[in-house]
């Protein structure tokens, strides 16, 4: 199946009214953004051209001032920061220089209970309480550019078992594949259009997987995979994730 939009993954995930939301859901801020590089996100040009409909950036919920969270134009974005090469974030979200330039690969669904097992490795849990959600993998695709080949991975430390994101060559495995979904065991449901990312790699949880988390959108440190928490209804989370095209 070919790639498709984030918005497309949502579709499988919202009621028919909560889908109108998602799918008119533009950049533009509903609030003034705050003076300083804090700008209305969005990829590359190159990018965007070369890859219509599949270049995207993606930002987590957390903005400065915090009253500018849960606005996806004011949205902190995840980027590619350092060696490894690490993936990371900036509170500058229009950085411009292909950082912040991603494909989001639609790479089917976690199976309904009953339903045979896909490539990836599903429990008869996960199967009950995400079944019909959408899996993705994350590529890196700096304006435009997919030569690299390589993908957002979950890498799992073996003494602390935190989960940590690098940048690794795309191999259809199950530490690079995601699962999005708005309700998670144990958490209130993310607002539209926000979601949680959890990585296919079972963990110790209730909820039966880690969520990808922006865990210091100030400094660019590393995206973590982490214990899925609640956020009170109206603030932005690290773990609620949106896209712009």
């Amino acid at each position: 199946m070919s790639r498709r939009r984030i918005f497309l993954f949502f579709c499988a995930l919202a009621a028919p009214l909560a889908l109108v939301a998602v799918l008119t859901a533009g950049p533009a801020s509903a609030r003034p953004l705050p003076a300083g590089p804090h700008i209305a996100f969005s990829p590359t040009g190159a990018c965007s051209i070369q890859l219509p409909g599949q270049c995207l950036e993606v930002g987590a919920a957390q903005a400065v001032p915090a009253s500018l969270a849960l606005s996806p134009a004011d949205d902190a974005a995840m980027t590619v920061t350092g060696p490894g090469p690490v993936v990371g974030s900036s509170l500058d979200n229009d950085q411009q220089d292909g950082t912040q330039d991603f494909d989001l690969a639609f790479n089917g669904f976690v199976p309904h209970p009953g339903q045979p097992d896909g490539p990836y490795p599903f429990t008869a849990r996960d199967k009950f309480l995400y079944g019909g959600s959408p899996v993705v993998t994350v590529q890196w695709v700096p304006f435009g550019f997919d030569g690299f080949g390589v993908c957002a991975q979950n890498i799992v430390s073996p003494v602390t078992h935190v989960g940590r994101v690098f940048l690794r060559p795309c191999d259809g495995g199950a530490d690079q594949a995601w699962i999005v979904t708005r309700h998670v065991p144990g958490t209130n449901t993310a607002p539209l259009p926000y979601a949680r990312v959890l990585s296919v790699l079972p963990t110790v949880s209730l909820a039966g997987h880690g969520c990808l988390t922006m865990t210091n959108y100030l400094t660019g440190a590393q995206l973590t995979v982490a214990r899925c928490t609640s956020v009170l209804p109206g603030h932005g989370g690290k773990q609620y994730w949106t896209r712009v095209p």
